[in-house]
């Protein structure tokens, strides 16, 4: 450990101080004072992601009196800055300085918000609203006399990365089953597949991909009904339309609610299956022509579509439908064989040809007109923003919930123990088992860090149901080796019972520990864990008569756009500042011409990380650049990856903590690779279209992939022997292996191919 981190172990253990603050809205977004001493996108933050949908759900929810996420913040005397919470700070400021106007789509319950500016509102609900109370959790540090800016940032870092590596947020699927649970189609849907294993399994293959296969039962179940919705109310969305929207599974879900939930169950399920033997004559088809490149979630998915269609407006045609002469139309017109590959599937004009492409042949065949499935914008219009009843008593839906209370872990423990706690209602999700993220949770704990409230509902039986904070709480009875009640009231336990502790940071004599060991050897830590405070918020049934538990789950767990582990987002928050400030230089110069425009996510960064960390693997720890990246074939195509994500996260905290002049050279190779195309390309960015193999004109393909086997083409070619040789000879030498990759011969072995890239020069 070095003297720095040596150093930031003891702040943590002795100098950390944590206020929590109850402040209005008000106090914080109105005085000038205050907001200005505020910076809320200091370097080490991820840029601001939240579309107008997501902005229009947050404003809404504290019109509700949904508690909010604590904004936690840093405070070293001179300034205050938002270490975690930019979204939700800069969202209010947004709304407060009239940049957001409350979207339809977002605002789920209070429709009278809809269309509205903050100026907009009713004297009486802008008060409302400034008056909401919300939590900061101030950082400081005293008694530090030695506190540097170095230290000051990686403590600053420490505390981002704490709070945002702790929480695994909710999958979609997750979240529907709670959205769904009282829908009757949905209920049909999970009851059928619990009782018929086989379409369970035969659905599965054409729908789930294969990790999701090997979920659990419950869990398995809950994700191909979530897939099912998609595909039972696609027939009614005119799919351009669908393409562009922004919010997909927002306007699917009300699609949905409009066209089919209110449907005969047994009618939704008959349609299914009729369907399924359709699909399932195509896949035997597929397997018969061995065309295993159609064998695809996608490809299902899309004659899923069709199929709807036909089958709820042309039954005719599929009475005569020919399946072998399908097949072999796709295979002899799919020249590219990629329609139906997911790399790229997501982007609106891949969405429309996929659809499309199917739709011309019966088109074609039928002689049927399909235009009205593509595009009806005057109905679409309609659905989408058709209101539901004017909600005017915003008072009818506000909560009603007093400050959080406080108690130990041990007297949740004994309330858990007399059945007076239901840690995982019905609509919750099944225990996610990681003692990673479960450890630095005990981790915080010991070191007497906040970590977010338990939402309870007291119920009339007066038993406390956890509405947020199962996770949490099965972490510390996992660890605690304590028992709890299930949602059937069995007895159980949790999946990572009495784990040993792995991967602290700071209390890292701790790794390997049990709990059992702790309790003996370390009395002190003992007593800490069990006497830790533990924030509850109590929502009461019986003065919150209109209080939706799902609901308030939902807007808990709705978590936009967050931050994935193997990130820039994330790496962003804790690697060397200078590291992250040359990437995201790189990152600027480039954006929108030989790297992706859109970049809110900070896919471009992570691009330079990823190729800085092929460079500083192979030239400074000696690996082959085989065991870095897989490259392999799939559907004719050559495909590359980096082997483990993971990996480029172990190298930048090994950087960070040890020295990082070896990776800031392989950063600068990275800026002279883009040197290169430049050089290569004349300065104009779209020439990649050729360098990449493309021939649609509409497209760049500025994939990852692309840019590594691109890398391992250029990267031996210094940028002064790059400019002696032939620009145009060096342009055909890679789009020739460029659309190789796309067309791989079957005679050929991929290894002789990864060879011959690492090999490669152009004298």
């Amino acid at each position: 450990m070095d003297i720095i981190t040596n150093d930031i172990s003891l702040i943590f253990k002795s100098n950390l101080k944590i206020d929590n603050m109850v402040k209005s809205i008000g106090t914080i977004f109105l005085n000038s004072r205050f907001r200005e001493k505020i910076n809320y996108k200091p370097y080490f933050q991820r840029n601001y992601v939240w579309d107008i949908d997501k902005a229009s759900y947050f404003i809404e929810s504290i019109f509700l009196g949904t508690e909010i996420p604590p904004i936690v913040m840093f405070d070293n005397g001179e300034a205050i800055e938002v270490i975690d919470g930019r979204q939700r700070y800069e969202t209010i400021l947004k709304f407060m300085t009239n940049e957001i106007e409350l979207s339809d789509v977002g605002v789920k319950t209070l429709k009278s918000l809809v269309n509205n500016k903050y100026c907009d509102l009713s004297e009486e609900s802008r008060e409302a609203f400034d008056d909401t109370k919300i939590r900061i959790l101030m950082c400081s540090v005293l008694n530090e006399p030695e506190l540097s800016d170095e230290k000051e940032d990686k403590i600053k870092k420490e505390i981002f990365k704490r709070y945002n590596s702790g929480i695994i947020p909710l999958k979609k699927e997750e979240i529907q089953r709670a959205e769904f649970i009282d829908d009757q189609v949905t209920i049909a849907f999970s009851e059928l597949f619990n009782q018929n294993l086989e379409l369970l399994n035969e659905s599965c293959n054409r729908f789930l991909s294969g990790r999701a296969r090997k979920s659990i039962k419950r869990d398995k179940v809950n994700k191909l009904v979530s897939r099912i919705r998609v595909l039972v109310t696609l027939p009614f969305i005119p799919i351009n339309n669908y393409a562009n929207s922004s919010t997909k599974y927002d306007h699917i879900n009300i699609y949905y609610n409009e066209k089919v939930a209110s449907s005969s169950p047994d009618l939704v399920i008959t349609e299914f299956n009729d369907i399924m033997k359709h699909l399932n004559e195509l896949h035997s088809k597929v397997l018969e022509f061995k065309a295993t490149y159609l064998d695809t979630i996608l490809f299902y998915e899309t004659n899923y579509w069709i199929f709807g269609v036909l089958h709820k407006n042309f039954p005719a045609v599929l009475q005569d439908f020919k399946y072998e002469e399908y097949v072999k139309y796709i295979i002899e017109n799919d020249e590219d064989k990629i329609i139906f590959e997911s790399t790229g599937s997501h982007f609106h004009k891949t969405i429309k040809s996929r659809y499309r492409y199917v739709a011309d042949y019966f088109e074609s065949k039928f002689a049927l007109n399909m235009e009205s499935y593509f595009a009806n914008t005057v109905d679409y219009s309609s659905v989408i923003n058709r209101k539901e009843h004017e909600v005017s008593e915003r008072k009818k839906y506000k909560l009603n919930k007093p400050e959080p209370t406080s108690m130990t872990i041990e007297d949740i423990l004994k309330m858990i123990k007399k059945s007076r706690f239901m840690i995982r209602p019905e609509y919750q999700r099944s225990e996610v088992s990681n003692k990673k993220k479960s450890s630095y949770l005990i981790e915080s704990i010991m070191l007497g860090i906040k970590i977010p409230p338990i939402f309870v509902f007291k119920r009339e039986d007066k038993v406390y149901e956890v509405v947020d904070g199962q996770q949490r709480l099965l972490s510390i009875i996992g660890f605690l080796g304590e028992e709890y009640l299930d949602e059937t009231g069995e007895v159980e336990i949790s999946a990572k019972h009495k784990y040993k502790l792995e991967n602290l940071k700071i209390l890292s004599d701790l790794n390997g520990k049990r709990y059992d060991t702790i309790k003996d050897e370390y009395p002190e830590l003992n007593d800490r864990i069990l006497d830790f405070q533990l924030e509850i918020i109590e929502i009461d049934g019986e003065i919150n008569p209109n209080f939706d538990s799902i609901d308030l789950f939902l807007r808990l767990n709705t978590k936009p756009f967050p931050i994935g582990e193997n990130t820039f987002e994330m790496w962003n928050s804790y690697i060397d500042k200078e590291l992250i400030l040359m990437i995201r230089n790189i990152a600027e110069k480039y954006t929108g011409t030989y790297l992706k425009p859109n970049n809110n996510r900070m896919v471009n960064e992570e691009l330079i990380v990823s190729l800085a960390y092929i460079n500083h693997k192979v030239q400074y720890l000696g690996y082959d650049i085989k065991n870095i990246l897989n490259i392999y074939v799939k559907s004719e195509r050559v495909n590359a990856r980096i082997t483990r994500k993971s990996d480029v996260t172990k190298i930048l905290d090994d950087v960070s903590k040890n020295g990082t002049n070896e990776f800031i050279d392989s950063i600068k190779k990275v800026e002279d690779f883009f040197h290169k195309i430049e050089y290569i390309t004349d300065g104009d960015y779209n020439t990649l279209r050729f360098l990449f193999g493309s021939d649609k004109a509409q497209a760049i393909t500025r994939t990852n992939q692309n840019y590594y086997i691109l890398w391992m083409l250029l990267e031996k070619c210094t940028n002064e022997e790059i400019k002696k040789i032939d620009k145009k000879q060096v342009l055909n030498q890679i789009n020739n292996t460029f659309r190789k990759m796309k067309y791989f011969p079957e005679s050929e072995v991929i290894d002789d191919f990864v060879d011959g890239l690492i090999n490669y020069n152009f004298r």
